[in-house]
């Protein structure tokens, strides 16, 4: 069944935390030089950017990528 997939697009694990995330080191977490903003970015699927600022509900997130996966990462 290809929902059970690792690649689905639909995953029941959705909402676990990044730093559980595998493979290890596919987010990069980067902060403003301000440190009020935070920015985070998928390594394995590149395309994909988020971003939050602290204390406020102003984030977001997009993926302007070409879909294809980035093998190249450890596992």
């Amino acid at each position: 069944m290809a929902l059970l997939e690792d690649d689905a697009v639909f995953q029941a694990n959705f909402l676990d935390e990044v730093q559980q995330d595998l493979p290890i080191g596919c987010w990069s977490i980067q902060k403003d030089s301000m440190g009020q903003t935070a920015v985070i970015r998928h390594n394995a699927w590149a395309g994909f950017v988020a971003y939050h600022e602290a204390c406020t509900n102003d984030f977001g997130s997009v993926y302007v990528g070409d879909g294809l996966k980035n093998t190249e990462i450890c596992h």
